[in-house]
């Protein structure tokens, strides 16, 4: 049998040293193995007494051990020797007040009391003077709003055609009667403006009844305002046919028509007298007011409202 030394480690991964009896170095392993133990070195050598150690190694752990008893001693006994130290409190000074000097305080000035005015008189004010429009009658419009074509795009006008004619003639060629000519003429007259007198001539029954079988026509070049005269025209003949059935004569239907624009006229005209008056007086407020309820009064015929001072449109440098 042999002895041999063997450095290992455990199950915990801690190295331990040792020796053993085996036959051999296979032995000693599986010696080692069997005390589960993973070998690191194992040399065939004397056996370890004590701890496991032999001659200076086994002695080395008693002298570090040693070693560190006698310089803890050493620090020790150097620490109990050492003065000790007083301990230094800081010295806390006294809080300064400083006294604030007090700042004269101003004497509160005397405002003197403001004196009480009296109440004052209610202002009276002046309202304005009733207007007053003299006696004027407003005139009768029937046979204008008979003949008048209503402002709507679902009125059927007839006795209109188109005519495709790119070439076409002066576009008031399209009356070619006499009857035709004067309602174009009436027509164009502006509410509130004068019709002049027309001498209808004996036969203008006749020339009225021919107009019928007349087709006015619109040409491409007629512009908005000329393709609905035209339309106006043919529904002024439409309806003076109407009453010529009744019984009337054309004649006296378009006298009928251009005396009641007269009368239209005349109301403006008078109308526009009595502001004109109020303006020469100086009565501005009072003009003011009348133009207001005169305009209303003139507003069912479509002529121009009465101005109390002049608009006068100022031309740009483009026009």
């Amino acid at each position: 049998m042999s002895n041999y030394n063997y450095t290992a480690r455990d199950k915990s991964g801690a190295i331990t040293r040792g020796n053993l009896a085996a036959a051999d170095r296979a032995s000693a392993l599986t010696e080692l193995r069997s005390r589960d133990l993973v070998p690191i070195s194992v040399e065939e050598g004397k056996a370890i007494t004590g701890s496991g150690f032999t001659g200076l190694n086994a002695k080395r752990p008693a002298f570090l051990l040693a070693g560190i008893v006698v310089a803890l001693l050493g620090v020790w006994v150097a620490v109990r020797m050492m003065p000790a130290k007083k301990p230094v409190v800081a010295e806390r000074k006294a809080p300064t007040e400083k006294i604030a000097k007090a700042k004269p305080v101003p004497s509160p000035k005397v405002v003197p009391p403001k004196p009480v005015e009296p109440p004052k008189p209610p202002v009276e004010v002046a309202l304005p003077r009733p207007v007053e429009i003299k006696s004027v009658v407003p005139p009768n419009t029937d046979t204008i709003k008979q003949l008048a074509r209503p402002k709507s795009d679902q009125v059927i006008v007839p006795g209109i055609v188109s005519n495709g004619d790119t070439n076409a003639p002066d576009p008031y060629a399209t009356f070619q009667t006499k009857s035709e000519r004067m309602m174009s003429g009436m027509l164009s007259a502006e509410p509130g403006d004068l019709i002049l007198d027309i001498a209808f001539g004996r036969d203008f029954d006749k020339d009225f009844a021919a107009s019928l079988s007349n087709k006015i026509e619109i040409y491409p070049s007629d512009s908005k305002e000329m393709a609905a005269h035209k339309e106006d025209v043919a529904y002024m003949k439409e309806e003076m046919r109407k009453l010529v059935a009744e019984g009337k004569s054309a004649e006296e239907i378009l006298t009928e028509f251009r005396n009641q624009h007269n009368e239209v006229a005349n109301f403006r005209s008078e109308l526009q007298s009595q502001l004109s008056a109020l303006k020469q007086e100086g009565k501005m407020e009072e003009a003011e007011a009348f133009a207001k309820e005169a305009n209303k009064m003139l507003e069912p015929y479509g002529t121009r409202p009465l101005l109390v001072r002049p608009v006068i449109k100022l031309k740009t440098p483009q026009q």
